[in-house]
């Protein structure tokens, strides 16, 4: 019996793959996390196009707005029915807490009658709205109950 001493090299090597696929994982669960807390304490206003870029993953466009009388910015892959003019108007969720964090809804237009939105958002936008805006996360808040 000759073995010689597992090297960390060796190790890495051994086990390497599915440390990879485990750091892959414990990153997907987080950000989705993040993405759940952020929709619970969701606000919306309105977004404003301002441009695109195209990268590997497709068309993805830019967009501003405004919380609390401070411009952000956000980008979002497309929808379809997306009104892509500069200066278009739809409605953008954001993390109330952390506004950085944020998803552009092009294909959720905001109405010519309404001018503007509160400094600090609309909790629920007081227009007609899809409910998958409105209802996301709850499906497993519902099903965690029973």
């Amino acid at each position: 019996m000759n073995e010689s001493p597992m090297t960390l090299w060796r190790w890495l090597r051994q086990n390497g793959p599915f440390l990879f696929l485990g750091l892959i994982a414990v990153g997907v669960l987080y950000a989705s996390h993040v993405f759940n807390v952020g929709h619970e304490r969701a606000k919306f206003t309105i977004g404003y196009l301002t441009g695109y870029v195209y990268q590997k993953s497709g068309k993805s466009y830019n967009f501003r707005f405004g919380v609390q009388g401070t411009e952000y910015e956000g980008q979002s892959l497309s929808n379809k029915h997306m009104d892509d003019r500069d200066g278009g108007r739809f409605v953008v969720e954001y993390d109330s807490l952390d506004p950085g964090t944020n998803v552009g809804h092009f294909d959720v237009f905001v109405p010519d009658s309404i001018r503007q939105a509160p400094a600090n958002g609309w909790t629920r936008p007081p227009f007609p709205v899809p409910a998958r805006l409105l209802d996301r996360g709850k499906e497993a808040e519902e099903k965690d109950s029973k």
